[in-house]
């Protein structure tokens, strides 16, 4: 009886505790009912629009978010980095973030709107014609990139985790209305769809503006200390986004609408299984920033074995299953997607292992090395993306990626003894780990 009681408050203090293994356990949990949504919201779209329809939709709402991801120039992990290593200073941080945040957002749209229409170019003029209008959302789409660096930095996990569940339940939502109505096109949906997104990043930024109060005084020299660091980690934000968006910017620009139809249903299933590495690395950098090597090599350790084991096994599990569930989640006109999305399946497990691998060079004021990494990995992807889609078509993007995901994480490994002068976290699962990651801490 005694060790039941005593074993309820531990599984308790992973729903609501404030611990790092707490945190990652919340963000774990509210990712899992957002891929859970999202898939409700994947199979509405699939099964409306149709493969070509649901290829427009993806193109018509990727450029908000993909232009304010690769322009924030480094900008919420210098905030994460600079309001760690002094506290003191991170209401004028966050200030100087909030900025500069705001005139990069006016880059991004002017940038987006000469990009737009030269790049979709195999879609309808009012499919691109909408995407450039989409430009207005820039300022908002800019500041919620720099509030979610800002609720990493304040460890607000709980409330991040709670307000950013309502962006895909806020886009459900909509998708009904659109249902009862019969107007559910890909225009409607994509109207829908950012519209829950603005009001959600919107929120993130009040939350913030009003828990920090921005200021102006000391403005110059923290915006100098936040651009230090944060050039040498925009390499790396810029690659990470680039290398996550890279190939759907080329199924849309070199493939037809339908392709990217199926492209896209393929990618979102495999890119569920990061679920796993993003709960984590939300929590592991934050959490291993100004630590001793030894301290943050063993965190990152242990954090990649619980995880590997997690996304190996559900890999199988989807691999197994692929075609009838294609088939009877999207509908059999999905079933040509079954091919790429193997690969991607493979492709995202050593993505996982990549991407966790990376922390260790932020926490240790080594962003330059992770920008270096990215930067080949992007290269290596960009060719092989160019070389393989006009040969193998849809196949030949998922064999790209899988390709790159491989010598990527080869590198990263080599990187640990050249960079760091230590050994890499050792890979095979021992059972005090299970025992760590029980603790609330």
């Amino acid at each position: 009886m005694v060790a039941i009681t005593q074993l309820r408050p531990k599984r308790l203090s992973l729903l609501i505790g404030s611990g790092g293994i707490a945190a990652t356990a919340q963000t774990l949990f509210v990712n899992v009912f957002i891929i859970g949504i999202n898939i409700a919201t994947g199979i509405i779209t699939a099964r409306t629009l149709g493969a070509a329809g649901r290829g427009a939709y993806s193109a018509m709402i990727l450029w908000p978010q993909f232009l304010a991801l690769i322009l924030t120039c480094g900008l919420p992990s210098a905030l994460i980095y600079h309001s760690k290593r002094a506290p003191a200073e991170a209401r004028i941080f966050f200030s100087a973030v909030l900025w500069m945040g705001l005139a990069l957002s006016f880059v991004a749209a002017l940038l987006g709107l000469v990009l737009i229409p030269r790049w979709m170019t195999q879609y309808p003029i009012e499919a691109v014609r909408f995407a450039q209008w989409t430009m207005a959302l820039m300022p908002i789409a800019m500041l919620t990139e720099i509030s979610i660096g800002a609720f990493r930095a304040r460890e607000e996990f709980g409330l991040y985790n709670r307000l950013r569940v309502l962006t895909p339940v806020l886009t459900l939502i909509g998708f009904g209305d659109l249902l009862w109505l019969g107007a559910m096109t890909p225009l409607n949906a994509a109207i829908a769809t950012l519209t829950a997104c603005s009001l959600v990043g919107a929120s993130f930024t009040l939350h913030h503006v009003r828990a920090c109060r921005p200021v102006f005084a000391g403005l110059a020299s923290s915006a100098r200390r936040l651009f230090s660091y944060g050039w040498r980690a925009s390499g790396n934000d810029l690659l990470v986004n680039l290398s996550l968006q890279a190939d759907a910017l080329l199924v849309v620009a070199l493939l037809s609408p339908e392709a990217m139809g199926f492209y896209t249903v393929a990618l979102s299933l495999s890119r569920s299984l990061n679920v796993f590495s993003t709960a984590v690395v939300n929590v592991l950098f934050p959490r291993t920033a100004g630590r001793s090597v030894a301290e943050v090599i063993a965190t990152t350790g242990r954090a990649l074995r619980v995880t590997l084991i997690a996304v190996i096994a559900i890999a199988m599990a989807l691999m197994l299953t692929a075609e009838s569930l294609l088939r009877f989640v999207y509908g059999a006109e999905f079933v040509h997607a079954l091919p790429v999305f193997r690969l991607l399946l493979i492709e995202a497990i050593l993505t996982c292992a990549f991407t966790i691998l990376l922390q260790p060079f932020l926490a240790l004021e080594r962003p330059g090395v992770v920008s270096l990494l990215q930067g080949i990995g992007l290269a290596l992807s960009l060719v092989l993306l160019l070389l393989l889609i006009p040969l193998f078509g849809l196949l030949g993007a998922g064999l790209a990626l899988l390709l790159a995901g491989a010598c990527r994480l080869i590198l990263v490994w080599w990187s640990y003894s050249f960079f760091l002068q230590t050994k890499p976290p050792r890979l095979l699962f021992a059972p005090g780990d299970f025992a760590l990651a029980r603790s609330p801490d």
